[in-house]
């Protein structure tokens, strides 16, 4: 029991010693951050652009490599390949005639929550979304107002807006359609 006690106090005390070096308080590691890519006007237009790119693309640099979600693969997690299959392969209007990963289970009606087709699309909508808040956030009024940008896209950030708030409602219209109470 003196042992356990003993422990405690010093891990008490370790996570205090180091909670004083303002650790958590600095820029993330990674190259980029929102802070970074929305200084410049041209930004917004460019991460639109993503987020209409998102229903075709899977990653930034082409068939395999800094895929936009980790966990599934990049080659079948497309957001359109992934809704068609969703949509079609259940039917009599498609038919799978190729053997790759669970996707006949598909055709089969026979998938659930393991079927890997179907986790792709999951999380490919929820990606989404996700990019469309985001933006929705970055290109708020105060926030422009703060980056001193509202004159230089003022004309044109309502129609930015409205097109990212339609692409998310696109999306949350496929995961009511396909996964019901999203």
């Amino acid at each position: 029991m003196k042992n356990i006690l003993k422990l405690s106090i010093f891990a008490l005390v370790i996570i205090s010693a180091s909670s004083c070096l303002k650790d958590l308080d600095r820029e993330p590691f990674v190259e980029v951050t929102s802070a970074k890519v929305y200084k410049d006007a041209a930004a917004y237009k460019q991460v639109l652009a993503k987020i209409y790119a998102g229903f075709a693309v899977t990653g930034q640099k082409g068939p395999d490599g800094q895929k936009d979600i980790q966990g599934i693969d990049e080659g079948f997690s497309n957001y359109l390949r992934q809704y068609f299959n969703a949509q079609e392969l259940p039917t009599d209007e498609a038919v799978v005639g190729w053997n790759d990963g669970t996707i006949k289970d598909l055709h089969w009606m026979n998938w659930g929550t393991n079927n890997e087709f179907i986790t792709a699309l999951y999380y490919r909508i929820y990606y989404q979304i996700s990019l469309c808040n985001e933006y929705l956030r970055e290109c708020s009024d105060e926030k422009l107002r703060d980056r001193g940008l509202e004159s230089a896209l003022s004309a044109d950030i309502k129609n930015y807006r409205a097109e990212a708030r339609f692409m998310r409602a696109l999306s949350y219209w496929h995961a009511l359609d396909l996964y019901r109470n999203v």
